[in-house]
């Protein structure tokens, strides 16, 4: 009886961890817009400062890929942490994206 519910028990620990990680991998944010808040939050003055370590989701309405000109629209989970912001980049080169001022 009590290997049962040991067994049962490590079952659902597994599966809760199991769901966890799940989670987080299909929360991420696809590329291009991950390069782009990557290379804002190296910036000094990012407007991603404010929203210190809270978990940031992806606007996809107000996100865009155009040739070189990647406007990504990022905002924390929670409402209480902030609004959301547009960060604008461009791609220099095949691989490196840069943040900048304004996309035309």
């Amino acid at each position: 009886m009590r290997i049962t519910g040991f067994i049962a028990l490590a079952l659902v620990v597994t599966v809760a961890i199991a769901t966890i990680i799940a989670s987080r991998l299909a929360a991420g944010i696809p590329e291009p817009h991950a390069s782009c808040v990557a290379a804002w939050q190296e910036e000094p003055d990012s407007p991603l400062r404010p929203f210190g370590g809270a978990d940031l989701r992806l606007d996809d309405d107000g996100s865009s890929v155009e040739g070189d000109q990647i406007v990504t629209r990022i905002g924390p989970v929670t409402r209480s942490s902030g609004q959301p912001v547009n960060l604008p980049c461009i791609k220099d080169g095949d691989t490196v994206i840069a943040a900048t001022d304004e996309v035309d």
